[in-house]
């Protein structure tokens, strides 16, 4: 339900757009987050201060209204709620790529006579409208996001096992010049560090061998000096993964963030330890 800039109404609306209502707002903050089963989690935080809506809010004769729009999947979801913050979760593979969201505020019950004093004065003297369940209260602007599904993938999912025939036997080096970073190896240990990776017993040392990999990519980042890497599918992917977890790049040292990125990778190859009482 998105409105369009010259959209007119019967009654006040509170949007950005309009000046039906004088020195009043409706803003909506919204972020995209994705839980470990790559499920899209929405976080919103409604700001209002216009008491009359509020006032319906509260007695339940309104309710926030929060649709969530994918043109790629063609996938609608609409979420209502009296919380001024909280989360809606999705589905799995709701979205990819370009997300419209919208923010409103809709009547639920009949509402007879309503007014504010905040109305701009080309209402008239006092003016009243009596509203009906659907009817439109606030609204704020449509925002335009993308989902990226770099972001959702493992961390080992920005790098790629490249061959190159000029890297030595047991060597291996990094290129982060590409959307992703090619880990390149000479053509035999590439083909072994395939089969390792993709095999149950051998995968926990093919993880911790990403492990010096991910240290040097984050030394990079850190002292990073122009914005080219920025702009790159799997700068954007760690530094979303760091995020994630409550860090950042500036205050940490990329030994200990490495390691917390790909989940403490020692424990995978050392033997299970016994728990004691």
């Amino acid at each position: 339900m998105k409105l369009l800039p010259n959209k007119t109404f019967p009654h006040p609306v509170l949007r950005e757009d309009s000046d039906d209502y004088v020195r009043r707002q409706f803003q909506a903050t919204r972020k995209f987050d994705v839980r470990n089963d790559y499920v899209p989690v929405l976080s919103f935080n409604f700001a209002l201060n216009e008491e009359v809506i509020d006032k319906l809010l509260k007695e339940n004769k309104a309710t926030y209204f929060v649709e969530i729009y994918c043109p790629t999947t063609f996938v609608r979801r609409v979420f209502c709620t009296n919380e001024i913050s909280g989360e809606f979760v999705l589905d799995k593979g709701d979205l990819y790529r370009k997300v419209e969201v919208s923010a409103f505020v809709i009547c639920t019950k009949v509402v007879k006579q309503y007014s504010s004093a905040n109305f701009h004065e080309d209402f008239g003297d006092k003016p009243s409208f009596d509203l009906r369940p659907g009817d439109v209260l606030a609204a704020s602007s449509t925002e335009i996001c993308y989902w990226d599904t770099e972001l959702t993938a493992p961390l080992t999912s920005v790098f790629d096992i490249v061959a190159n025939d000029n890297i030595a036997r047991g060597m291996y080096e990094v290129d982060t010049g590409g959307d992703k970073v090619n880990i390149q190896m000479h053509p035999r240990d590439k083909e072994q560090f395939e089969h390792m990776r993709h095999s149950s017993e051998y995968k926990p040392l093919a993880l911790f061998a990403y492990f010096p990999v991910v240290v040097e990519v984050l030394k990079q980042m850190k002292d990073a000096d122009n914005d080219d890497d920025e702009n790159t599918k799997w700068y954007r992917s760690i530094e979303y993964k760091i995020d994630e977890i409550g860090k950042n790049m500036e205050s940490s040292d990329p030994f200990i963030l490495a390691q917390e990125l790909l989940h403490n990778p020692l424990e995978y190859i050392l033997p299970k330890r016994e728990t004691s009482d």
